[in-house]
């Protein structure tokens, strides 16, 4: 019995990409998209509650990085490199289909975790709509990076089956 790595023609891996990014730009900080959306269109009550839950996140996520960060930041390096290896010099497809959704996200949380650090000290200075926009433009930034890695997959599984394409005339 041999084992099928098919993961870029398999309609699961789209889906479960689909799903992750998704929900990777739904939360900013931690921080879910509709409260934030409430926030900045009704302001008054729900602009404060999303501001301190916001701030609460904030601190949270320095916090983490500030204790873990580094040996985090190593590990997840290595569990990169090591898909990397799989993927392209052992071939696995299976191995870069998971280095498509990895990689992306974790660059995304390093970002993430690096405007958390850089916002932290200074977070009792900011008043509410900033912080809101704030968020707003780094939700907008893990979008954009979402929708990069899904082409860069497409890219990917066009770059693999390339021998299927020409040779079949097409998908």
């Amino acid at each position: 019995m041999q084992f099928d790595d098919a993961t870029f023609f398999s309609v699961w891996y789209w889906a479960l990409t689909a799903v992750f990014w998704s929900m990777a730009s739904y939360f900013t900080h931690g921080v879910p998209w509709d409260m934030l959306r409430r926030a900045l269109r009704e302001g008054g009550e729900d602009a404060y509650l999303c501001d301190a839950y916001a701030r609460r996140m904030i601190l949270r996520i320095d916090a983490f990085a500030h204790r873990w960060g580094a040996a985090t930041g190593a590990t997840v390096g290595f569990l990169l490199a090591m898909l990397a290896t799989l993927g392209f010099l052992a071939r696995s497809e299976l191995a870069l289909g998971l280095l498509m959704l990895a990689g992306p996200a974790a660059l995304m949380v390093a970002a993430q975790a690096a405007e958390a650090r850089r916002i932290a000290p200074r977070l009792h200075e900011i008043d509410v709509e900033p912080l809101l926009a704030a968020l707003y433009r780094r939700r907008a930034a893990n979008r954009l990076a979402g929708m990069a890695a899904v082409v860069v997959s497409v890219a990917v599984l066009g770059y693999l089956n390339v021998d299927r394409i020409v040779n079949q005339g097409g998908w």
